[in-house]
């Protein structure tokens, strides 16, 4: 399973990134893997996989609508 988050440039990797790792651990969610990609050549965008209680691992993108 895959999901994505888009929000503005500017606020990009601050507010809507906290806010939705904060909302995904108090869910229950654990965070298997984050990538931070923002400041590197190429493809800009973080990507978290997250895995339930059962075990189950799904992929978060975060992105703006500018890349």
């Amino acid at each position: 399973m895959q999901a994505s988050v888009e929000a503005d440039f500017f606020d990009y990797a601050t507010k809507p990134v906290r806010a939705a790792r904060a909302e995904l651990s108090k869910q229950g969610f654990s965070e298997v893997k984050f990538k931070n990609t923002w400041g590197e050549v190429g493809y800009k965008g973080i990507n978290a996989v997250c895995q339930t209680a059962e075990g189950f691992k799904f992929e978060l993108q975060f992105h703006t609508s500018s890349f």
